[in-house]
């Protein structure tokens, strides 16, 4: 009668990817270098999220404008602060207006880090996202991700195995290669 929990017999050892030797630790078995994935998948969520507020602040600074405007038109004699209403909405409207875009700029920036992060590329871009990201957090809505993601982010990129990683890269390896790189 055979046991059945003893180990199977042949040669399962793990297979070597080309221009690495087998044995010891691997990038991948890194729990860092496998969070870089976590991180572009969050820069592309939290990206998208952020040019829809993006978009809602231009929207939005541009329709209250319009809107104060048609009332104070509405109004006999033009109402008794015309001047001061309206040039304290045209200072609004400018504050949402280039919310909107500070919010649209530092999203296509994270999205286009997180793309090239994927591949283990462009290490540099993607800390520049994370700090540059901060920048909307005036909006209060994007502050508390923003900051979460800046120190998640910084804490996996500075890491030894990531820059490792990330080296790599930049020199052409792929993905699965790199992941199966010694450490």
């Amino acid at each position: 009668m055979s046991n059945p929990y003893e180990s199977p017999q042949g040669s399962y050892a793990p297979q070597a990817q080309p221009g690495f030797d087998a044995g010891g630790q691997r990038l991948g078995d890194s729990g860092y270098v496998r969070q870089v994935m976590v991180i572009c998948i969050l820069c592309f969520v939290f990206g998208g999220l952020e040019i829809l507020v993006g978009i809602g602040a231009i929207f939005g600074g541009t329709f209250m404008s319009t809107v104060v405007e048609d009332e104070l038109q509405r109004q006999p004699g033009g109402g008794a602060n015309a001047a001061e209403t309206q040039a304290f909405v045209g200072m609004i409207s400018t504050i949402y207006f280039v919310a909107g875009i500070i919010l649209i700029v530092a999203a296509v920036l994270r999205i286009a880090a997180g793309i090239l992060n994927l591949k283990f590329r462009a290490r540099a871009l993607g800390i520049t996202s994370f700090i540059v990201g901060v920048l909307p957090a005036f909006t209060f809505y994007c502050a508390p991700t923003a900051i979460c993601l800046i120190v998640y982010g910084l804490i996996v990129y500075l890491n030894q195995d990531t820059v490792r990683a990330f080296a790599l890269g930049q020199q052409g390896y792929t993905k699965e290669q790199i992941l199966s790189a010694p450490r």
